[in-house]
This record gives structure tokens, sequence and C-alpha cells, in this order.
């Protein structure tokens, strides 16, 4: 696991019942990707697939 200095995104949930929408911004703040995605199981297969572009 890399250490926080080394982390180069970061990402925020709005965890809601049924869906989660999350934005995803650089060491500089700024906003890379935004994007929603079910509450289940193909939800967070799609949550690994668009983080993935992410190191």
């Amino acid at each position: 696991m890399k250490t926080h200095q080394e982390l180069t995104h970061f990402a925020g949930f709005d965890w809601v019942k049924d869906h989660h929408d999350i934005v995803v911004v650089d060491v500089e703040g700024r906003i890379v990707s935004e994007f929603r995605i079910e509450h289940s199981l193909t939800g967070w297969r799609q949550w690994k697939e668009k983080i993935a572009a992410f190191p």
C-alpha cells in the first residue's frame, strides 16, 4: 500500500441507499472524473473498472 504522500488521486462518495455518486480528484484538487454507480454487484464492478484508470 502506498503512503499518503505517494497517492496521486482521491475519491469521495455520496453514499445513498440505491446508488453512489463519486468524484475523483488529483493531488492538485482538480476533478478528473465524476460518475454514478448503482448499489449492486454490477455497480461495484463498474467502480473497479472506472478507477483502474487512476494509479
